[in-house]
């Protein structure tokens, strides 16, 4: 059965999360209207605060609906855990993974336990305000029927819905019922989807990390520590950071239409030098297709990645001339490189940009067989917020590809480059990566 309409949500939903927060000391995101109200994504964050909790979120209306569950969530059908609502999150909190200084609302660190999709059975709306919902979910850890349904509270006992109020979040019965210690999986499976840490590890690892603001200039901090084994096996391939010149990138290959079958996502294609850059303890290499160095000639992309908060990453992506009106220019690229090496000197390096669309390699981990969308965010988390120029993420779209096209087209941007979402990055020219 059909769920109603997706009704958009107002500003003023997030009003209260707002209100929590000093977003020029934490770094997490500011609650503003979201760009859809379509979506369906559910994430279980693990929260050690003044007390270690899961905070349990469904995206509904534009906003994420946001329950604590001190125990979080079990496979087993008997055990029915307290799920406190808590205020409604903005959507990209839903990525949010790191430290929330102590002494702010929260305070302590956050992992990314699970994430995915979720389904209601009938109309969400109805079934919150009645106090029964029954959903589906398909992440990465939980998966099957769950409920979540409001317990009756006494006079002075607290709400009856909205925040505060109680509820009890419990596994339905399905082929995902595990019972005893097989159905405690926040004991089993205890590390971050996205990075593959514990939150004790991401609390040691960024704990006096410094807030960067649009008025200071990024400094290197406390360098992560390389995953544990347990963490590396989840996340990647614990390895030691390979040389440039031992990597050949991942190419696209030409075709005349967008892909008809399959799950893609479409980046902006540039007009540039593609690059791999090298980061290991501050120290930067950037080396092109052809195994030529252009550290020297790029010095302000490369200051810029030695402030990255990483001991060390390989990242993949494109050096572009960027005109006033914000597109990419080969033939002005080519106009200021100068002749027989060296420096790009004066205002002409304002005008270099290194559009980062991949990561390689990240804090002692290969993540070359982590499916494109799982790098992406990695990398999304490690450029931060807003990337110090000329550091800029390559974010990309889903949907109809002929549509993204004729907008690119409409546009007048060169291309489009097509994706497979789930793919690993694989050397050399592939079908996982199509030129339009």
């Amino acid at each position: 059965m059909a769920t109603a309409a997706p009704r958009r949500r107002t500003p003023a939903a997030l009003k209260r999360y707002n209100e929590k927060r000093r977003f020029d000391v934490t770094s997490e995101p500011r609650g503003e209207a979201a760009a859809r109200s379509q979506g369906d994504a559910f994430v279980v964050q693990q929260h050690d605060a003044t007390r270690m909790h899961y905070d349990f979120r469904l995206e509904l209306d534009g906003v994420l609906l946001s329950w604590a569950v001190p125990k979080g969530p079990s496979l087993s059908p008997d055990d029915k855990r307290l799920a406190v609502q808590t205020e409604d999150h903005p959507i990209a909190y839903r990525n949010f993974e790191g430290n929330i200084p102590h002494g702010e609302y929260g305070g302590g660190p956050v992992i990314v336990w699970d994430r995915g999709r979720w389904k209601p059975e009938g109309d969400a709306r109805a079934a919150l305000k009645k106090g029964h919902l029954t959903f589906s979910l398909d992440g990465e850890k939980l998966k099957g029927r769950y409920s979540l349904v409001r317990t009756r509270t006494g006079s002075g006992a607290g709400p009856k819905q909205g925040p505060k109020s109680q509820w009890l979040l419990f596994k339905r019965s399905d082929e995902y019922v595990r019972s005893g210690p097989a159905a405690e999986i926040t004991q089993r499976e205890p590390n971050s989807v996205i990075s593959g840490r514990t939150v004790k590890q991401v609390g040691e690892a960024l704990s006096g990390k410094r807030r960067t603001t649009a008025a200071s200039v990024p400094t290197r901090t406390a360098k992560a520590k390389a995953p544990t084994k347990a963490a590396a096996k989840q996340a990647g391939k614990a390895s030691k950071l390979p040389s440039l010149s031992s990597i050949e990138p991942q190419l696209a290959t030409l075709v005349d239409r967008p892909p008809s079958t399959g799950r893609w996502v479409y980046e902006i294609k540039y007009d540039g030098y593609r690059m791999l850059a090298r980061l290991d303890r501050g120290k930067v290499q950037l080396r092109s297709r052809n195994q030529l160095d252009w550290t020297r000639t790029f010095p302000g992309i490369a200051a810029a990645l030695s402030k990255l908060d990483a001991a060390s990453a390989i990242l993949d992506g494109e050096v572009c001339y960027v005109t006033a009106d914000g597109r990419s220019s080969f033939q002005d690229l080519q106009r200021v490189l100068p002749r027989g090496g060296g420096e790009i000197r004066g205002d002409q390096q304002k005008q270099l940009a290194f559009y980062v669309f991949d990561v390689l390699h990240h804090d002692g981990v290969d993540v070359r067989d982590e499916p494109l969308v799982d790098r992406k965010l990695r990398l999304k988390i490690l450029l931060g917020k807003k990337p110090p120029w000329p550091l800029v993420y390559s974010d990309h779209i889903e949907g109809d590809g002929d549509t993204a096209l004729t907008q690119a087209c409409a546009s007048g941007l060169e291309g489009l480059i097509a994706k497979r979402r789930d793919a690993a990055y694989h050397s050399g020219r592939s079908a996982d990566w199509l030129k339009l």
